[in-house]
């Protein structure tokens, strides 16, 4: 990846229109999903973003072997998601 915007997204919250979504409920459920040997730059400073569901919480999510840094010529990593 070069210079994504989103490199590793999953968002459960999704929704093109502010109404009647702003109460959502329903959701399709992540479950046992892996991401293996990704490597690259990022053009946001939130590379991962993990957006589950209190209902259909997300399950299983693996992240292995990720090398992801910011893309601004900085060598930092990016902050690891709160899942």
């Amino acid at each position: 990846m070069a210079n994504v915007a989103n490199p590793i997204i999953i968002d459960q919250k999704y929704c093109d229109q502010k109404n009647p979504c702003s109460k959502q409920q329903k959701a399709v459920q992540m479950k046992n999903v892996l991401y293996k040997s990704i490597s690259g730059t990022s053009a946001s400073q939130a590379a991962i973003k993990f957006a589950c569901s209190s209902t259909f919480p997300c399950e299983g999510i693996v992240l292995q072997d990720i090398d992801l840094k910011l893309q601004a010529g900085k060598e930092e990593n990016m902050p690891r998601p709160k899942v």
